[in-house]
């Protein structure tokens, strides 16, 4: 602040009065903006007594800020939808709107199967009825120390919550409730003002926390060498360096390799990988890329696990259910990312960052390998884009304006680097789409991935090689704690706006010295 107060001196008094003006216009404006959506995870029926868990289970979500469109946010990775599926006649009921006003809240269910909810809970007219349209919520019954993760529509994390019975609701006729910046267990409010016993309510101090590993992946899963990302994320591990264990296996054989980063090679099956990452926040994304590699062409259901460990410690995953298919990789299906892809001719691996910031160069690299007896010539290029507006193109809009033209001996193998850059974008999700057009063809190979873009100066993210870590968590301080709710994003706010109110103090007080002056 002093460098602040000695710039302020070099004004006479009338500039400080104008800048007085200018920095209470703009700490108004800040205030106004606080006002954003906060769209929280309120009450879970994980457990309920009241009928089958597959039809009975239940979220509810609380607004209590500005009125907020909920299209394209997720949970647990799967989209919100209006209205409810009625198990009885697969009928959707109530499907309203995706509109979620101010200080009103949404029950969840699940759409796949269809839900007995309504049917067994005084749920309230006046709530938003949404679902999932899978058979159950958060990929299985809700469960003790399943974690629950709300995205906003951009893919930016909105809040998480992580169940723990001890407190109850555990077929006990309660559920687990938000109050007063904690949880506890009650009786089911689903649409109503939470309400249960202080007694029962765990408060926010002393924790000791709950470790959890949560995995994302994608629906369907390839046997055709071409690559998925599975998206761990790891809560409450102490900082350091950690040694991790991915398996997917079905009955009789482990199935799969990961990719290692620093040293460009596929992981050897059953191995661990000694300090494949380092942890440094208490909620903790890493982005792993995974292949299928099965000699026998496996098709079937299959189990994923994760495993992590340290010199002190080791904690292992739920087990995740999969479906593996075979045959060739779908076109402009973005769920699956792929590295190599080959055919009898020639074989391309190709490596991209997950995660790229707004106005800065990134590259992508294919090294393509020309299994013919004789030179093949090869165009390639690369840009990103949303719906028909390209992001990374030229003032022209030319697609091809990264175009790169080699020629590859007999046997041989070439490194292509393509340069892309994004210079207007919001935080979110767009496609990456990547061609390679062998010369006496018409047609080129395509593919067209997910990448994730950063901007600075939207939400601040901190970025490490196959890593985006998001705010640390906010966590309830107790060894029967529920729930751990991620609040630090309107901490932060809420820091900035209490220094700016201080800024501003020192504005009026140094305009009054200058006055008292004249």
């Amino acid at each position: 602040m002093e460098n602040a107060n000695t710039a302020m001196k070099k004004f006479p008094a009338s500039g400080n009065r104008g800048f007085f003006y200018l920095g209470f216009c703009l700490l108004f404006f800040l205030i106004c903006n606080f006002a954003s959506a906060q769209v929280i995870i309120n009450e879970i029926m994980y457990n309920p007594d009241q009928c089958d868990d597959s039809y009975c289970e239940w979220i509810e979500i609380y607004n209590n800020e500005t009125t907020i469109d909920l299209t394209n946010w997720t949970l647990c990775g799967k989209t919100l939808l209006t209205g409810y599926v009625n198990k009885t006649d697969n009928k959707t009921y109530s499907n309203i709107s995706l509109i979620l006003n101010s200080s009103s809240y949404a029950i969840i269910t699940d759409g796949g199967t269809g839900t007995l909810v309504y049917d067994n809970f005084n749920a309230s007219n006046l709530s938003l009825a949404l679902h999932v349209d899978v058979s159950s919520l958060c990929s299985g019954s809700l469960s003790a120390n399943k974690t629950l993760i709300l995205n906003q529509s951009n893919g930016t994390f909105a809040d998480l919550a992580l169940i723990n019975s001890s407190i109850g609701g555990d077929n006990d006729n309660n559920s687990l409730q938000f109050v007063n910046n904690s949880w506890c267990a009650g009786i089911s409010t689903p649409g109503f003002a939470n309400n249960c016993d202080q007694q029962n309510q765990t408060n926010t101090t002393n924790s000791s926390f709950i470790l959890s590993i949560i995995a994302f992946y994608p629906s369907n899963i390839y046997n055709n060498k071409t690559n998925f990302t599975l998206s761990l994320v790891f809560i409450n591990f102490s900082t350091g360096f950690y040694d991790l264990k991915i398996d997917i296996k079905n009955e009789s054989s482990l199935l799969n390799r990961f990719w290692l980063d620093n040293t460009k090679e596929w992981s050897n099956k059953n191995r661990w990988v000694e300090n494949y990452t380092s942890i440094n926040s208490s909620f903790f994304i890493l982005n792993a890329i995974s292949i299928i590699d099965s000699d026998d062409n496996f098709s079937g259901n299959a189990s994923l696990k994760i495993q992590l460990r340290n010199s002190s410690s080791s904690y292992s995953s739920e087990d995740y259910n999969l479906t593996i298919l075979n045959g060739i990789f779908p076109e402009n299906n973005n769920e699956n990312q792929p590295v190599a892809s080959s055919s009898e001719k020639m074989t391309y691996t190709i490596e991209y960052p997950n995660t790229i910031n707004v106005g800065e160069n990134f590259t992508i690299q294919i090294n393509a390998k020309n299994n013919q007896n004789h030179s093949q010539i090869i165009y390639a290029w690369s840009y990103v884009y949303k719906n028909n507006k390209c992001l990374s193109c030229d003032e022209n809009n030319d697609r091809e304006s990264n175009k790169i033209e080699i020629e590859i001996d007999a046997k041989e193998e070439e490194e292509i680097f393509l340069q892309n850059l994004v210079n207007e974008a919001e935080n979110g999700t767009y496609n990456l789409k990547i061609k390679i057009l062998k010369e006496e063809l018409k047609t080129p190979k395509e593919y067209t991935l997910n990448i994730t873009a950063s901007n600075f100066f939207a939400i601040p993210i901190e970025k490490e090689t196959e890593a985006l870590i998001l705010p640390q968590a906010v966590s309830n301080n107790s060894l029967n704690s529920s729930v751990y709710e991620t609040k630090s994003e309107r901490d932060k706010k809420l820091a900035f706006y209490l220094l700016s109110f201080t800024l501003l103090m020192i504005i009026i007080m140094q305009n009054r010295k200058d006055l008292n002056k004249l």
